[in-house]
């Protein structure tokens, strides 16, 4: 709880673009309710009563819809990036001035590839969560909300039939994602290393043409490549399970909803414009459910990076004195068996 309360603070210097991007994400959803709403109204009343002007004028009252909500995306795909950089930039500000308190002991225990894969590539996960993470909760559970109130409004049966496979859809949903989220956290891993080999690859290239050890660093590189490559091929197999079956739960929950929806309809339960407004509202059903799967790896990806820039923010800096004490040094310096390496390499 302490570690989500520290990342939300990052929001109050940005409140206000915060709140312009919640609200733009509300008035998204409600536009995307229109549509089936307006489309089972024309079909149910206007078409058979062929009242033609009121047809138009919900036409042009959709396009307008369309226009508001064309304009709304605009500010959040821009405004909501725009705060996840400005959280991204608040924070890799205030790491690199605490880094640079850090003793020489920090440096000699971690990598250089290391630090910068902190920097660089845990605060860009950082800035996504900033951005996506409120955002597409928010707009998410709008829409699965607005949606089911929609089908229960149109047929409480059709509705519930949904409502019960949709549990089994989440649990295969979040099962796969923890597999896949796995596999991904050690191809991060990988990625660290293979940057702090290139990193001392190159910051090193002299040493290693001065003493003809091109092959020896070739080796050593090929050596992290390789274990990089298989993590990222693990991870690949994860996510290729995860899409193949979160795409055979989308296409029965149509072939369900298509098969209860046409038994209504030819018992006469439900009418023709009905039926179509249910199909549309399980389609835009699914489209949030989604985002929301898609969210849980966000946030854990999120998390794991604020976690990691949290752990160096947190350790003790080093100060240097107020009044350091002169000291006049005379003499040599030796170095005997002197010894260097990576606390964890």
């Amino acid at each position: 709880m302490k570690l989500i309360s520290r990342f939300f603070s990052y929001y109050r210097p940005h409140k206000r673009l915060f709140f312009i991007d919640l609200v733009c994400s509300f008035l998204i959803s409600v536009c995307n309710m229109f549509y089936p709403m307006i489309a089972r109204k024309i079909m149910n009343d206007y078409v058979p009563n062929q009242n033609l002007r009121l047809l138009i004028v919900w036409a042009i009252v959709m396009a307008a819809i369309y226009a508001v909500k064309s304009l709304l995306t605009y500010i959040v795909g821009y405004w909501g990036h725009v705060l996840g950089v400005r959280i991204q930039g608040d924070m890799r500000r205030a790491l690199f001035r605490h880094i640079e308190t850090q003793p020489f002991s920090f440096f000699d225990e971690n990598k250089t590839g290391g630090i910068m894969s902190r920097i660089v590539n845990d605060l860009f996960e950082v800035s996504e969560l900033a951005h996506h993470g409120p955002e597409d909760l928010f707009n998410s559970v709008i829409s699965v909300v607005g949606a089911l109130v929609m089908l229960c409004l149109i047929n409480p049966w059709l509705a519930l039939i949904v409502l019960v496979y949709i549990p089994f859809m989440l649990f295969f949903a979040i099962r796969a994602r923890e597999r896949m989220n796995t596999a991904f956290e050690e191809s991060r891993k990988k990625i660290a290393e293979v940057n702090a080999e290139i990193e001392s690859s190159v910051s090193g290239v002299r040493v290693t043409k001065a003493y003809n050890a091109e092959s020896t660093e070739t080796e050593k590189f090929d050596a992290v490549n390789a274990r990089f490559k298989k993590a990222r091929a693990d991870s690949y197999r994860a996510m290729g399970m995860f899409q193949g079956g979160m795409s055979a739960f989308n296409d029965f929950l149509y072939l369900l909803a298509l098969v209860a929806g046409g038994c209504m309809f030819y018992y006469g339960i439900i009418s023709g414009p009905d039926f179509t407004a249910f199909i549309l509202y399980v389609t835009m059903l699914l489209t949030p459910l989604r985002t929301l799967v898609t969210l849980f790896e966000q946030i854990q990806d999120g998390i794991t990076g604020f976690r990691r820039f949290s752990e160096l923010m947190d350790r003790p800096p080093e100060y240097e004195p107020a009044h350091p004490v002169e000291a006049a040094l005379d003499g040599d310096i030796v170095f005997d068996d002197v010894t260097f390496g990576y606390k964890n390499a």
